[in-house]
């Protein structure tokens, strides 16, 4: 019976340990979670403005595929021009 107890008092303690790890964990989470809340935001205004845009003009209504390569190869495009006017 003192065995039962002492090994129940072990899972208990490495319980508590796995419990301070989690908790840790989750504070970590939490701060790299809220450190792309801006960026939402900022996607959440670009892709309303992209649906709103066809409403002014329908020349202005893409697929969504279509959309993000666009984005993407401006990204990209730009990164490289930000590139060449550093190494100068």
């Amino acid at each position: 019976m003192i065995e039962i107890l002492a090994d129940a008092k072990q899972i208990g303690d490495e319980i508590a340990v796995r419990k301070a790890e989690s908790e840790v964990t989750e504070k970590e989470i939490d701060r790299i979670r809220e450190s792309f809340r801006s960026v939402a935001y900022r996607a959440s205004i670009l892709f309303f403005a992209i649906v709103d845009m066809c409403q002014i003009d329908p020349m202005y209504h893409y697929s969504g595929s279509n959309v993000c390569s666009r984005y993407l190869k401006r990204t990209q495009s730009k990164q490289k021009t930000s590139r060449r006017g550093s190494s100068t």
